[in-house]
């Protein structure tokens, strides 16, 4: 049978023997937590074998974890058991992090460091070296994260222009802003980085803070880009005698056009599916037209896009 073995150094933990028979791993001193360097359990104890057991998690080298490592948040926090002083999280990792619509691109995390210091270079780490003003960094709940202003800023160099207004549009959103309007000016106008330049200054005066979706963004972006009047973000409608009738995503008051974006939820939701089937035909009582637009229509907007024009070139202008 195997057993607890004592290493050279007092070490504590299944040794080889105990490991060959599939034995169950020894407890590990409760003060490592949930994650932790290999420097550390050593320093208390714990046996190297202990340290390759199937019950542990490697998410870098030098680091273990006993939780899941698809978690954008624990693998930062995996990272920090070993990350320099001055490093911190940046672009689409501190995007994921503040919550931002970013499409996760694997399991790698972004890491920046000053220009001037040598960046990390391990698996599962995107290394940048970055010009950073300290009012620009900022500790959100244990991790050292660009805040949202440069964030947004820093998106710019790996977001086509639609994405980063939605994505510029969550930094904004009224309901939850993480910054304001003239902050997302302010750092943009002393971001250092050329790349993005253009892009951050075209999507600046695109940005809006009622948009509330990413696919709402999305699709303000694509009527914009085909050349159609900007359309008001989720407005009040009323009847003419100044009832509430309905908020609506996007509308063209001169027109009487509303058009919908109605997400998975709308289908799934019974109660959200009742409030659709009653309040387009309240909008039409008054007068407006309603368009609807769905999951598939943000793959190819050409239906919705031509409806829009043709209803544009019918409806009176008031």
């Amino acid at each position: 049978m195997g057993k607890c073995t004592v290493g050279r150094e007092g070490d504590v933990g299944l040794g080889g023997e105990a490991q060959s028979l599939g034995m169950r791993p020894a407890p590990l001193p409760p003060e490592l937590g949930p994650v932790w360097s290999v420097s550390a359990a050593r320093a208390r104890g714990v046996h190297p074998e202990r340290l390759r057991r199937q019950d542990l998690q490697t998410p870098f080298r030098g680091v273990r974890t006993t939780s899941s490592i698809d978690d954008v948040r624990r693998r930062c926090l995996a990272y920090r058991e070993l990350a320099p002083p001055d490093a911190f999280f940046s672009h689409a990792t501190a995007a994921e992090l503040w919550g931002l619509p970013v499409a996760r691109g694997g399991l790698a995390i972004h890491v920046a460091r000053p220009t001037d210091r040598r960046g990390a270079r391990m698996a599962g780490v995107i290394s940048h070296h970055l010009q950073i003003d300290p009012r620009d960094l900022v500790d959100l709940d244990g991790l050292r994260v660009t805040s949202p202003a440069r964030t947004w800023c820093d998106l710019a160099t790996i977001l086509d222009l639609e994405h980063l207004v939605a994505a510029g549009d969550r930094v904004l959103w009224r309901r939850d802003p993480l910054a304001g309007l003239a902050e997302v000016r302010a750092v943009a106008r002393r971001h250092p980085g050329r790349r993005g330049r253009r892009n951050r200054h075209a999507a600046l005066p695109l940005l809006s803070d009622r948009s509330d979706s990413p696919a709402e963004s999305v699709i303000r972006m694509r009527i914009l880009s085909a050349g159609l009047p900007a359309p008001v973000v989720n407005p009040v409608i009323r009847s003419r005698s100044g009832a509430f009738v309905a908020r609506v995503d996007l509308c063209w008051p001169q027109y009487r056009m509303v058009l919908e974006y109605e997400g998975d939820q709308h289908r799934t939701d019974a109660a959200q599916w009742h409030r659709d089937l009653q309040r387009v035909p309240r909008l039409e009582e008054e007068g407006w037209h309603v368009t609807r637009a769905a999951d598939p229509d943000l793959a190819d907007t050409t239906r919705i896009i031509r409806n829009l024009e043709r209803l544009m070139r019918t409806r009176t202008t008031t």
